[in-house]
């Protein structure tokens, strides 16, 4: 590993911080700056185009959630030049409006681009593994097998 791609895996790495630190702190502009201009957003069955566009859905979805705690673990990175790809495992807490809690479980599939110096997410699809409230139960997960493409 050369200097040039331990810069890259570093810069992911903060993208990906910034971007987790963006939406505990429900700062919409710092999230936006994670994102390229034409960027995608494949999550939940919505195919989402361009920086407004995702954090318009973005907003629309944790509007009003008093509790929202995205943790994003276990990196495996590619890099190929100012281009790169990446998967994330993740995890996270949410308290909805009514006072019901939540775990989503899930994998990011990343392409990010390096734009001036600074890594954005150039396409994210999120693939959730499980979606539903905080009891957990062995029999609510997906098994991983479904993840079973090589990386």
């Amino acid at each position: 590993m050369d200097v040039t791609e331990i810069s890259a895996r570093l810069g992911i790495l903060e993208l990906t911080s910034r971007y987790t630190d963006a939406i505990v702190r429900e700062d919409i502009e710092a999230c936006r700056d994670c994102w390229t201009e034409d960027a995608a957003w494949h999550v939940a069955g919505n195919h989402l185009r361009g920086r407004d566009e995702i954090i318009a859905f973005y907003q629309k979805q944790t509007g009003g959630w008093p509790h929202v705690r995205h943790l994003a673990h276990n990196p495996i990175l590619r890099i190929k030049g100012q281009k790169a790809e990446g998967r994330w495992q993740i995890t996270e807490t949410l308290c909805a409006p009514d006072g019901s809690s939540m775990l989503f479980l899930g994998v990011y599939e990343d392409t990010y681009a390096c734009e001036d110096g600074t890594w954005r997410f150039a396409e994210r699809r999120l693939e959730f593994i499980y979606r539903g409230p905080l009891g957990l139960k062995k029999d609510l997960f997906t098994p991983l097998g479904k993840l079973d493409r090589p990386f």
